[in-house]
C-alpha cells in the first residue's frame, strides 16, 4: 500500500467522521410505515440506511445511476422514473459532490 492510499483513506475516514451517527439520528424520524428512496446505492450508506430501515420498519429503494452498485433501481434522479409523490422520504447522502 503506498502513501497515496493511506492518505486517501484516512482523508476519507476524516470526511465521515460523525456521518453514521448523523445518519441515524436523522432516520429515527423515519415513521414506520414510511417508504424511502435511498439516492446512490451501496457501500456503507446503503447497509445503515437498510438496517435502520428493519430496525425502526419503514421500507428502503436503493436507486443508482451506476448499475455496478447493485441498486434495487437502475434510475437517473435528474430525470427519475418514479412518479412524483411516490416516496414519503428521500435519504441522498455522498452523491451530489458526483453531481
Amino acid at each position: 500500500m503506498g502513501w497515496r492510499f493511506r492518505v486517501s483513506r484516512a482523508s476519507k475516514f476524516l470526511a465521515r467522521k460523525g456521518l453514521r451517527k448523523f445518519i441515524v439520528d436523522q432516520l429515527m424520524f423515519v415513521p414506520q410505515g414510511a417508504h424511502m428512496l435511498n439516492v446512490g446505492a451501496g457501500g456503507d450508506v446503503q447497509a445503515l440506511v437498510e438496517e435502520c430501515a428493519r430496525a425502526s420498519g419503514f421500507s428502503v429503494v436503493n436507486t443508482d445511476i451506476d448499475p455496478a452498485r447493485k441498486p434495487d433501481v437502475v434510475d437517473d434522479i435528474t430525470q427519475s422514473s418514479f412518479p412524483d409523490a411516490y416516496f414519503d422520504t428521500v435519504v441522498v447522502v455522498e452523491v451530489l459532490e458526483h453531481v
